[in-house]
């Protein structure tokens, strides 16, 4: 019930509305990150190293998709998320550290062939796309859209996570009523550390990188969808309370 609101809210946000009819690739970004980012997610709460390897497999698989879309971007989006809801629910161990390292490798080598590919037909290739694109795009304002403020993200996610933004204030401890039970409120909980550490921590990264652009944040708002859906129904299992 949950995935079904977060669905409907995410397709009706300001900003993925408007960029529906728009033939940008970074749209193909969101189901990348959004796989590694569940199946990063499922890895940590395995109890099993196979299982841990497993996920940990398909998130490898997803971030070479991402990889292929944006560059390290998206690896970076998902790194920064997963490593605070990692460091939030202490659930760092080895098998996890491994499968991390896993996953990344599987996502340049479901890359690679491309990148060595553009290499060959155009030398250069390579340097130009991680030196100047990324190393340079981050920290310098020599490419392009590198001149913009740094809450260029600010007006970004606020405006084109309306209407659904509103609630995701409400999915904190002290506004959002606690689960009728004790696996929904667990739920709960996990949803919100999951929302707010992908919603934080990718306005942070992009804010902090010298190139911006507003398709670049396109991975952060089923954040704010997961977060209103969370909201929605902790409110709604109230009798007699609508959302």
């Amino acid at each position: 019930r949950g995935g079904w609101l977060a669905g409907i809210f995410y397709a009706t946000l300001s900003l993925p509305i408007g960029l529906m009819q728009t033939p940008v690739h970074d749209l193909a970004l969101v189901p990348f990150t959004n796989g590694a980012l569940l199946a990063f997610w499922r890895a940590a709460r395995s109890t099993m190293t196979r299982r841990v390897m497993g996920w940990s497999l398909l998130a490898g698989v997803c971030l070479g998709g991402a990889i292929l879309t944006k560059g390290l971007s998206g690896v970076a989006i998902v790194g920064l998320a997963c490593a605070t809801v990692l460091l939030i629910e202490r659930r760092i161990r080895v098998a996890v550290v491994l499968g991390g390292a896993l996953a990344l490798m599987i996502g340049v080598a479901v890359a690679a062939p491309w990148f060595v590919a553009m290499e060959q037909a155009h030398p250069g290739y390579l340097e130009y796309y991680l030196l100047e694109r990324h190393v340079l795009g981050f920290t310098t304002a020599t490419q392009r859209h590198g001149r913009s403020a740094w809450h260029y993200y600010l007006p970004v996610v606020l405006g084109g996570g309306l209407p659904w933004i509103l609630y995701a204030p409400f999915t904190t401890a002290g506004w959002r009523p606690r689960g009728s039970d004790p696996i929904t409120e667990r739920g709960f909980g996990d949803a919100t550390r999951l929302g707010w550490s992908l919603l934080l921590t990718g306005t942070l990264f992009l804010s902090f990188s010298r190139s911006k652009l507003l398709t670049y944040a396109l991975p952060l708002f089923p954040a704010i969808a997961l977060l209103a859906a969370v909201a929605w129904l902790a409110w709604q299992q109230r009798s007699g309370d609508h959302p």
